[in-house]
């Protein structure tokens, strides 16, 4: 195999943590690479190992590859392994995964080089290889904003690592308006146009996401004037002081709202199949969830209260 002689590579195989095991498919299932980012700040294979198997239940980490932001490959998986990434082309896709965020930041030059150099080294080791595509590119993903940063400009060798934020190339593209038609939902919106709900309130000064009307016209991504329109507003979402745990009955409100209205900000939804994401004021079981997953992410004690050290960890990223 050719990636094995990466400089870069690092063999984590059976060493990050893990339940059970997946399928084996063998290479020759392999006929895709898909390409992600973890949309975290930061991260490597044993945390998001921790959050896919503590938190999701899942065998093992997801991706086949990790590639750090100092451009190391961690190596989690055979090529033929059938782990969970991209829903039902699992199967057929091997997954690659760049650590940051690249809605708001580029990948490092470093994680750009060993992304071309893995990518090459696949496409030799895979017999039966077709394509390489984006997350949102795969059946079922066009919502998701994944992995924004234009990874073919980089598979051509040319960088796009120049500090500029990637906000305007996400799957919205160049349109910037949307009107409300009949049935319409500003979660539902949010979903096909691949932005956060939170972002879309903002960018439209709506209180009430529940409250949208047939013909009103919706802005779907930032004002081009300020580059940093987006992370102001995001850091504008105030954060309530104090500890928020699941207790009977239900605590609810406003605090409630703003912690739900945060982790939605930050892709950790309380329950993204729901109406508005379920940001609903009730710190209930599923807001528990999304601040597990959160605090499972970046660092913290995966307990499901949102407390200081949670609240200063999203504060830091809303910024």
């Amino acid at each position: 195999m050719n990636f094995k002689n990466l400089s870069k590579l690092k063999d984590l195989r059976g060493k990050t943590k893990s339940k059970g095991s997946y399928s084996n498919l063998g290479v020759n299932s392999k006929t895709d690479i898909a390409v992600h980012h973890s949309l975290t700040k930061s991260g490597s294979s044993a945390a998001f190992a921790n959050y896919h198997v503590g938190d999701l239940g899942w065998p093992g980490v997801a991706y086949h590859f990790v590639i750090l932001k100092d451009g190391t490959i961690e190596w989690n998986h055979d090529l033929g392994i059938k782990s969970y990434h991209v829903g039902n082309s699992n199967s057929f896709a091997v997954g690659v995964c760049l650590v940051g965020d690249f809605r708001s930041e580029q990948p490092t030059k470093a994680q750009e080089e060993s992304f071309r150099a893995l990518v090459a080294a696949l496409k030799k080791d895979l017999p039966n290889y077709k394509r390489i595509r984006g997350h949102n590119e795969f059946p079922g993903y066009s919502w998701k904003a994944c992995p924004v940063f234009d990874y073919k400009k980089v598979l051509a060798g040319k960088s796009v690592s120049n500090g500029k934020t990637s906000a305007k190339k996400n799957s919205a593209g160049t349109e910037s308006t949307y009107t409300v038609k009949k049935g319409d939902t500003l979660s539902g919106i949010a979903k096909e146009k691949g932005v956060s709900l939170a972002n879309l309130q903002s960018w439209n000064n709506i209180k009430n996401p529940n409250k949208i009307s047939i013909g009103q016209v919706l802005k779907l991504k930032k004002a081009s004037s300020s580059s940093s329109s987006s992370s102001s507003k995001k850091s504008s979402i105030t954060l309530p002081s104090g500890v928020f745990k699941v207790t009977s009955p239900l605590t609810k409100g406003a605090s409630v709202t703003q912690i739900q209205t945060a982790l939605a900000a930050l892709y950790f939804y309380p329950d993204k199949s729901a109406k508005n994401f379920g940001i609903d004021g009730y710190y209930g079981a599923k807001t528990a969830n999304a601040v597990k997953r959160f605090q499972s992410m970046h660092g913290l004690t995966a307990d499901g209260i949102y407390g200081p050290k949670t609240k200063a960890k999203l504060a830091a990223l809303l910024k």
